[in-house]
């Protein structure tokens, strides 16, 4: 379990890095699900288009830093809106989504093609 942490913390601060965003969730479910959230990132503002090709590169470099990704069925990457209103209530609205298959990642070249 702690080895898995620390992996999940990797991945998180390799998109950190990446980006040049500070806030990045990433989560794993039940070992073939990992979802990373970029909240409030200033690419919400980009159009849809752009913010999937950022997204495709980060679900690679996710599932390429994940030392246990024989196990993942797919990778996730969201914008997430995160607000907080009187310190009591919370707003989060996920503005988009884009899933990526593992096999996809796995056989991917660096500049996103398929490999041959």
């Amino acid at each position: 379990m702690a080895a898995v942490v620390g992996e999940l913390r990797d991945v998180q601060n390799e998109v950190i890095r990446a980006t040049g965003h500070g806030e990045v969730t990433v989560n794993l479910s039940n070992g073939h699900f990992l979802a990373v959230g970029l909240v409030n990132a200033p690419s919400a503002e980009w159009s849809k288009e752009r913010r999937q090709n950022q997204a495709r590169e980060i679900a690679q470099l996710a599932y390429d830093k994940l030392n246990s990704r024989a196990s993942l069925d797919t990778v996730a990457v969201s914008y997430v809106v995160h607000r907080k209103y009187l310190l009591v209530f919370d707003y989060t609205n996920s503005l988009d989504s884009f899933a990526f298959k593992a096999i996809e990642l796995e056989h991917a070249m660096p500049d996103g093609t398929a490999k041959r």
